[in-house]
């Protein structure tokens, strides 16, 4: 019961991610040139795009070897689903909370635009919580895996571990950092 609870949450989750990313975004023509970066200086918002791509696509293959382990025990795979669900729902006031950030920038509303920052920031770092228990979770995965298949071990852990440092580092330290 709890695997197909997993793979079907995990997918309305992500889909209603999606929709709000075409709603919120609809306006914008060129995400590269969007105000939405703010002060991320144009020669880096490509990779972080690229590394944000990569790591929601290691997250998804992480998702889906646990959802078809056999041996992923129902309590990791609950604690984990939890985790998945807080991250992706954390995820849906980003962009809301960057536009309104973002708007009162631009009409030079100085206390709004420091209480909406400072939103954005918190958010950033708040999601790295959940992505660090996937992580944890995934890695214990890959270590059980190891003597059996060392390559998938590698895999395993390689979807556990950047999606973590892609959260750390690029959002919650890198693009926290340029507001």
């Amino acid at each position: 019961m709890i695997k197909n609870n997993f793979i079907l949450g995990i997918f309305v989750v992500n889909s209603i991610l999606w929709a709000s990313y075409v709603y919120f975004l609809r306006g914008e023509t060129n995400m590269l040139t969007s105000e939405l970066w703010n002060k991320v200086p144009f020669k880096e918002r490509t990779p972080m795009l690229v590394m944000a791509s990569i790591a929601y696509i290691l997250n998804l293959a992480l998702a889906v070897y646990l959802y078809m382990n056999k041996y992923v025990s129902s309590t990791s795979l609950r604690i984990v689903f939890i985790s998945y669900i807080v991250y992706y729902v954390l995820q849906l006031l980003f962009v809301p909370l960057l536009l309104r950030y973002t708007h009162f920038k631009l009409t030079n509303t100085t206390k709004e635009a420091q209480i909406y920052r400072w939103l954005v920031q918190l958010l950033l770092v708040i999601v790295v919580i959940p992505m660090g228990v996937i992580m944890v979770y995934g890695m214990n995965e890959a270590i059980k895996l190891y003597k059996k298949n060392k390559y998938m071990s590698l895999c395993i852990a390689g979807c556990s571990i950047l999606p973590f440092l892609h959260v750390l580092i690029n959002d919650a330290y890198h693009f926290g950092l340029y507001f």
